[in-house]
């Protein structure tokens, strides 16, 4: 979905429009609920690609030990490599870590899928909707099997459980309209607590999944370019595949990055924005705050949209 600026000057317009009554709360609560909605669906786009991160870290590392210690390395192929302990991080084999890397992201998923369906939960009650959770029942009792991964990232990952665990076990209840202050501020706690748990998994993996691989990487174009590269005769093809790998590496790594920045400032506005809905009550709605904060979110979400654009050409 493309954010436009007139998007964001409209709801600017409406901010200074709309007065305070229950009516313009709940439709400040709807208008929030759609760009949260927006944002949780785009925070689910975060862990796409890790696994394929941490395969070509692999890939760098077993070219680096090929150049550094060609006669040892002469029978070992590259799917025997793969398989060999203790060449990813401790004990782990790169075929071990990589299937963490992957699970941790699976686990991800199923946090931003509870955070989604609390945003769609207040747009549900805000368009007047009886809202009995029955759909979430299944999304409650799988977040029982947040399992820690052989990673920091599944650590942060299993830490979440009981926060998560805490959201489902009140959102199967049933609400209604009257009751969406009480649901907002009931699911602050927990909300916060999953929010700021997707920040330390985002850092976590920038750490422990990216960093490295474009490390690896790196080391790998110098080493080819020192052994062989440039040798003679010149083979043309060599040098432009060379280049290839070297510009491919510096674009994803680059990509990578922008795009968690962008991440993290997604989650500060729905953060704030979260705290705007839990403060509100029927004597003081905040129904500027609300919709000042869909703005923001909106406004954070192009940021990260635009990172994720088509690549030239397409």
């Amino acid at each position: 979905m493309k954010i436009t600026r007139n998007l964001c000057a409209a709801l600017i317009t409406t901010v200074a429009a709309l007065g305070c009554d229950t009516s313009q709360y709940l439709k400040a609560v709807t208008a929030y609920s759609v760009s949260a909605s927006d944002g949780t669906s785009a925070l689910a786009e975060a862990a796409g690609g890790l696994a394929s991160i941490c395969r070509q870290r692999s890939i760098a590392q077993y070219v680096k030990r090929r150049l550094e210690d060609p006669e040892g390395m002469a029978n070992t192929r590259w799917e025997t490599y793969y398989a060999l302990p203790k060449e990813a991080d401790g004990t782990l084999s790169f075929q071990g870590y990589c299937a963490a890397v992957q699970q941790t992201a699976d686990n991800y998923a199923k946090l931003v899928d509870l955070l989604t369906a609390y945003t769609d939960a207040m747009k549900a009650l805000a368009d007047g909707e009886t809202w009995d959770g029955t759909d979430l029942t299944d999304l409650a009792n799988n977040l029982a099997n947040l399992a820690g991964a052989s990673t920091p990232a599944g650590q942060v990952l299993a830490s979440l459980a009981p926060s998560a665990q805490q959201v489902g076990g009140f959102i199967v209840a049933k609400y209604t309209q009257e009751k969406a202050y009480e649901f907002a501020k009931r699911a602050d706690t927990p909300v916060q607590a999953i929010l700021d748990g997707v920040s330390l998994y985002l850092k976590a993996t920038i750490k422990d999944v990216v960093t490295p691989a474009a490390k690896e990487r790196a080391e790998a174009i110098g080493m080819l370019e020192k052994s062989s590269v440039w040798t003679t005769p010149t083979d043309a093809a060599r040098v432009i595949s060379f280049v290839q790998y070297a510009e491919a590496t510096d674009e994803d790594i680059s990509e990578i990055n922008a795009r968690f920045t962008g991440y993290e400032e997604l989650i500060a506005k729905l953060k704030a924005g979260q705290h705007t809905l839990a403060t509100s009550s029927p004597d003081k709605p905040k129904v500027k705050e609300i919709l000042t904060a869909a703005t923001n979110l909106l406004v954070a979400l192009n940021g990260v949209r635009a990172v994720l654009g088509p690549k030239p050409g397409n």
